[in-house]
């Protein structure tokens, strides 16, 4: 059985009159204080919402005209009170031989853009460049002393930011010619019959190169060399030994031995 839904009746214009004397009625009834009161309630909570009405209107306002002012002092590279705390990548410096006998030397290398690089030689500067547009440096001529270099460089951005140091470039600067020692043969040795085997030994820098009438010879670690040198022809023969060593200084000994072929 289903039940009914009463309708809710709608109030009559003369219900709403009968409502509203009544209100009148009830108003004329409260005391002078109490009616005192409920005015100011009222004015109290209408200056609340004046108020508030205000603050809002000035907040607003205010917001867009602060994000009016900021928009107005930035640039397509961002905000110009930013300040730049990062500090650039350290220089990377082109690998160079280890050894030269050469008193100076070209330093390239690549840093930020714009950076500028500071090059050091054994913890003393030695000079300052600006990185080009695509990174590349270079210091066309720097010099060395005696014996090892340890190069570095660090680049200094345009806030001021410096960065850590570059790896360590090693150079050794040596013009001293490398010792050579001719063990055998000796100065007009001769040789005869079938002894046409000319046994060239010697001692010379640990890591230099030795040639025998620019044949290479066989250097050991410990710099003793060695080289066989076949007589062809009977006579007089010159033997031109030159040792090279890593800077590429050279020192050179001549000797000259005889063989007879009879």
């Amino acid at each position: 059985m289903m039940m009914a839904v009463r309708k809710r009746a709608k109030p009559t214009k003369k219900y709403l009159i009968t409502k509203q004397r009544a209100l009148k009625k009830r108003w004329r009834g409260l005391p002078k204080e109490e009616k005192s009161e409920f005015r100011r309630l009222v004015k109290i909570l209408a200056a609340i919402f004046f108020a508030l009405a205000i603050l809002y209107y000035i907040g607003i306002n205010l917001l867009t005209n602060i994000g009016s002012f900021w928009t107005s002092f930035r640039g397509r590279g961002g905000d110009l009170f930013y300040k730049d705390t990062l500090a650039p990548p350290p220089p990377s410096l082109s690998p160079l031989s280890l050894y030269t006998n050469k008193e100076t030397v070209k330093i390239k290398g690549y840093a930020e853009a714009g950076a500028e690089v500071i090059l050091f030689v054994n913890k003393i500067q030695k000079g300052t460049t600006v990185a080009e547009k695509g990174g590349n440096f270079s210091f066309p001529s720097v010099n060395l002393k005696e014996g090892e270099n340890q190069i570095t460089a660090v680049a200094k951005d345009a806030a001021g930011n410096e960065s850590l140091t570059s790896s360590v470039l090693k150079i050794i600067f040596d013009q001293e010619p490398p010792e050579l020692i001719i063990k055998s043969p000796k100065e007009g040795q001769n040789f005869s019959g079938e002894n046409n085997k000319v046994r060239v030994r010697g001692k010379t820098e640990p890591g230099a190169t030795v040639k025998v009438n620019k044949h290479q010879a066989t250097v050991l670690g410990d710099g003793t060399f060695s080289f066989t040198f076949i007589a062809e022809d009977e006579g007089q023969i010159t033997l031109t030994i030159t040792a090279v060593d890593r800077a590429g200084n050279k020192t050179t000994e001549e000797l000259t031995v005889n063989y007879l072929a009879g």
